[in-house]
């Protein structure tokens, strides 16, 4: 069998199976896109206060230090105003979510009821609610997608329009439904072949992280490390929620608390470079303490390797958070392209057993 038809046969059986999944997590990627903005306008009056401007920082680390003194014992999680989000996020346990004035502390109300629902999508997106296995077939259907869908389906492309490619990137629909499908197919797909890639390499990378990782630590120059330009808690040291937070607040702002649990010992603070959605580099920064809040580690952007900065991008660059607005039009739009290119597929596959 020729190349061209091994490549032909690769790509019309992995479009018809590996294709269906593709789909889904490019529909349910598409939907989440947006979830800061649809979650703050469907739970307006949870997420959202009546303030003359932004929830101020340090208000909120103050009543994050309130509910602390009054709830200790039996919250899980603090999360700060975030995002679309205005309020304070906290969980007591690991069902209920209760919110609360960022000023004042007062509560407002409990369970938003799209905040649960993306929960629920974001799970479908990256493991199918199949949690043993399922972000496997996730992970590998991404660099299937990456690898064998898309790359073959450019090299059919360029065997056919290497010397006329206007043509080939021209919508031409013809005047018969075959032909209406095979054009759709073919400029659906040349058009978001490089998003596609970007998109599904990405994705892997969430299933198969330590691997990725270890293959590029594994060459000298990613290894390098920089000396941290910001203020850091350092190991050994006594935590202070307040202090420390506003001792890092010209580069990173407290996005989390975890506290210690009947599963979790210690706490766990994560930092962020930016609450808000907006567009440049991802940093994080995360300390760990003992119970009594002595540090026992930190992990930060500003002192990793170059390997782990890198990879720190791939949830940006994944979700379109990297290069501001446009950016994350293109990846919804792209994220409805599996679904047209499945669907043309199949209907191609159809056409075929017909003739």
């Amino acid at each position: 069998m020729k190349f061209s038809k091994i490549i032909k046969k690769t790509h019309l059986i992995l479009g018809l199976t590996v294709g269906l999944i593709s789909s889904i997590s490019g529909l349910t990627g598409s939907m989440y896109v947006f979830e800061p903005e649809i979650t703050a306008v469907i739970n307006n009056e949870l997420l959202s206060v009546k303030l003359s401007g932004k929830p101020s920082y340090v208000a909120s680390l103050k009543t994050v230090v309130s509910l602390q003194e009054v709830h200790k014992d039996s919250i899980s999680s603090v999360s700060m105003p975030f995002r679309g989000q205005q309020t304070l996020a906290v969980q007591y346990g690991t069902k209920n979510t209760y919110y609360y004035h960022p000023i004042t502390g007062d509560l407002i109300g409990t369970n938003a009821k799209s905040v649960v629902f993306f929960e629920w999508l974001l799970q479908l997106h990256r493991n199918l609610h199949l949690p043993n296995y399922g972000k496997y077939i996730i992970g590998v259907s991404s660099l299937l997608f990456a690898f064998l869908i898309v790359l073959s389906g450019f090299y059919m492309w360029w065997r056919i329009y290497k010397t006329r490619w206007k043509r080939g990137v021209s919508l031409s629909l013809g005047d018969t439904a075959k032909k209406i499908n095979f054009h759709l197919h073919r400029i659906a797909g040349i058009y978001f072949f490089i998003p596609l890639f970007i998109i599904a390499v990405t994705g892997s990378y969430f299933t198969f992280d330590d691997a990725y990782e270890e293959a590029l630590e594994s060459i000298p120059y990613f290894q390098q490390t920089t000396i941290s330009k910001v203020i850091l808690p350092e190991v050994g040291e006594a935590f202070n929620l307040l202090e420390s937070s506003l001792l890092m607040e010209g580069s990173y702002k407290l996005r989390l608390i975890n506290y210690p649990t009947s599963k979790r010992d210690g706490y766990r603070f994560r930092y962020v470079n930016n609450l808000e959605v907006s567009s440049g580099l991802r940093k994080k920064t995360d300390i760990k303490t003992a119970v009594n809040l002595k540090i026992l580690k930190v992990s930060s952007y500003e002192t990793t390797t170059l390997a782990t900065k890198i990879f720190s991008q791939m949830y940006p660059i994944h979700m379109g958070e990297s290069l501001g607005i446009g950016h994350r039009l293109l990846v919804f739009f792209a994220g409805l392209i599996p679904v047209l290119l499945f669907v043309t597929g199949l209907r191609y596959y159809l056409f075929r057993k017909q003739s």
